[in-house]
């Protein structure tokens, strides 16, 4: 699969939002997974964006992560990891 660019849009009331861009228009929709220390997190929304090879990403961010300090989610391809 090609390089895939993701670029975050907004954090708002607890839920994360994204953009995801292919490089090409004729990629087709990738399979995506987030995680937070190895754990699944639930509630991964992918939509279609307004150009070809664009979908909009969204997740809630469980509240017992919500904190002072750095959290890091990973959000990756299922296909390839």
């Amino acid at each position: 699969m090609p390089q895939l660019s993701l670029t975050e849009t907004r954090l708002i009331e607890g839920v994360w939002e994204a953009v995801l861009n292919a490089p090409r228009p004729d990629v087709s929709s990738p399979d995506l997974a987030v995680h937070h220390q190895d754990k699944p997190v639930e509630g991964l929304k992918i939509r279609v964006g307004d150009a070809p090879g664009q979908w909009h990403l969204r997740f809630p961010i469980p509240t017992e992560l919500v904190s002072d300090g750095v959290q890091t989610f990973v959000i990756s391809n299922t296909a390839n990891g």
